[in-house]
């Protein structure tokens, strides 16, 4: 295949066999690599059946996957999930009964990992439970954001296995009624698994009238499996660090990362993927780089730690790099506002924000190292009173912000005031947030994200940061934003309901896209958000 066409990443993969009187296993080994390859040899093994009965058309096979580093992958596939078989392959030999296994060897033929799918025995690991049945004895009714099924198991299953699985329901087969368990809470022997934004409403009892009720996917008392899979793996733990950093271009960075061996064996640091110019020392983890105008944009790491057994972990992250101005942008939930905002009649308020050269000599945060590009905003909008930092000397500037967050902002930043108080219906009068969204309700800052909810939580995303801005300075975008905005390869991706303020503010150089992407649902951050508010407010004095 043309290897410039694939993915950059597999969540998972699906595969099936086409064709007529197909009596071959086809097995396809995916290797990601750049210039030096990790794997060395592939073949098939032999599988023999140790215990139970195939049927006529049943089969099992294994294949041997050997790595450079020594490590040799055992990767075997049966259809049948109720027969016991042997892998043998010289010194090697292990048992197996399951759909789907990887049994993984160090240069001594020591068990360091397995894997199994859909079943009980792999190595030396029985017992497994392969799969949870039981039956449904409640689910969501009414149209929601997040959604539920709950089950009454019939055998006590840990809550974090299941997360991340699918459950099948058996129901009348009109519909599918496969579900990702995204979250799963047992008590009292029921565990409710939540199921995020599907709908279990298959249609209206009558089209005509809602009150008449709806027709679900699922019923009370249909049979619930959740296949289950399982892993042992002893390989180095690492500290937990953040998911994402950000630099600006030519200044140094240094990222530590910390990784324990459960067995004390000493760890050696690899960096299996890392951008050009970072190094990674292999003793103690510590990242080093300094990142140039050519790499702007996110940078994906992959580092590895080894034990000196074979046994080893990868942690992944991402570090954007800005220029000199920063990047900024964001916006909040993806869904459309309840109804359009009248635009404001009155020029906004700005406060006198002090420029960079009038700030304080001493440093107000101290954790902006890696932030040089936002600082002077960060520190212009606090000296201003809009923006507060997490501590008296934290502004934790790679935090996302939520919608709430943001509103509060431009209320400060803007100057708005409102005597109403009637708020979104997920807003308590004793949310921290409650006035300052209550304004910017009554103001028409934000519009909601339907049914009067406003999701205040949740970490805004790019479109809906820049419709908030677009709705206070529209009318001071009047010629001044008619240059037509540059075009973006994911245009397409803006939500219709803010594609008029992404393309204003863009083409009025108040945003900037993000490795040549608009990015418009993107989560952004503290101190992404703190560059977009000074350059608004510089931009409507």
């Amino acid at each position: 295949p043309n290897n410039a066409a694939l993915p950059k990443t597999f969540e998972y993969v699906l595969a099936r066999r086409k064709g007529e009187n197909l009596d071959t296993l086809y097995t396809a080994i995916y290797e990601p690599y750049r210039n030096n390859r990790y794997l060395s040899d592939m073949s098939a093994v032999n599988v023999l059946v140790k215990e139970g009965a195939e049927r006529a058309d049943d089969t099992a096979k294994a294949v041997k996957v050997i790595r450079t580093d020594g490590r040799v992958d055992y990767v075997v596939y049966a259809t049948n999930n109720s027969v016991l078989y042997t892998v043998t392959d010289g010194n090697v030999s292990f048992d197996f009964r399951g759909f789907v296994g990887v049994y993984s060897v160090n240069g001594n033929g020591e068990n360091i990992y397995s894997y199994i799918n859909d079943g009980d025995i792999i190595g030396n690991r029985s017992g497994i439970l392969s799969e949870a049945t039981g039956k449904i004895v409640d689910f969501s009714k009414e149209l929601a954001f997040e959604n539920y099924i709950t089950v009454e198991f019939n055998e006590n299953v840990d809550d974090e296995l299941l997360c991340g699985k699918f459950v099948y329901i058996e129901n009348d087969g009109e519909q599918n009624a496969v579900y990702r368990i995204e979250d799963a809470t047992t008590e009292n022997g029921k565990t409710r698994l939540s199921i995020g934004g599907i709908s279990l409403i298959r249609a209206m009892r009558n089209d005509e009238d809602i009150s008449e009720g709806f027709i679900y996917n699922v019923i009370k008392g249909q049979r619930a499996t959740v296949v289950l899979s399982d892993v042992e793996d002893f390989a180095p733990i690492f500290d937990p660090i953040s998911d994402s950093f950000t630099a600006s271009a030519g200044s140094l960075i240094n990222i530590d990362v910390n990784a324990e061996s459960p067995f004390g064996e000493n760890v050696t640091y690899i960096g299996t993927t890392i951008p050009r110019g970072a190094s990674v020392d292999e003793n103690t983890g510590k990242i080093t780089w300094k990142p140039t105008s050519a790499q702007l944009g996110r940078n994906y790491f992959a580092i590895t730690a080894r034990d000196e057994s074979g046994r080893e972990e990868t942690l992944e992250f991402v570090v954007s790099v800005y220029g000199s101005t920063g990047g900024a942008g964001g916006g909040g939930g993806v869904t459309t506002p309840t109804e359009p905002i009248k635009p404001e009649e009155e020029t906004p308020k700005v406060p006198n924000i002090p420029e960079a050269p009038d700030a304080p000599e001493t440093t107000r945060f101290v954790d902006l190292g890696n932030h040089a590009w936002a600082e002077d905003s960060i520190n212009a909008l606090a000296d201003a009173g809009i923006i507060k930092g997490t501590s008296e000397t934290t502004f934790s500037p790679g935090n996302n912000i939520t919608r709430a967050d943001f509103a509060i902002l431009l209320v400060r930043a803007f100057e708005k005031n409102s005597d109403n108080t009637e708020n979104f219906v997920d807003v308590l009068d004793t949310d921290y947030f409650a006035k300052e969204l209550a304004i910017a309700r009554n103001t028409g800052l934000v519009g909601g994200i339907g049914d009067n909810k406003f999701a205040p939580r949740e970490s805004i995303k790019r479109c809906d940061m820049m419709l908030m801005v677009y709705r206070v300075i529209k009318d001071t975008l009047v010629g001044r934003a008619d240059l037509g905005a540059p075009q973006y390869a994911d245009i397409d991706d803006v939500p219709d309901y803010a594609k008029e303020a992404v393309s204003a503010l863009v083409s009025a150089g108040l945003v900037n896209g993000k490795n040549n992407l608009i990015a418009p649902l993107d989560s952004t951050t503290r101190a992404e958000v703190a560059v977009l508010l000074k350059r608004v407010l510089d931009f409507v004095k």
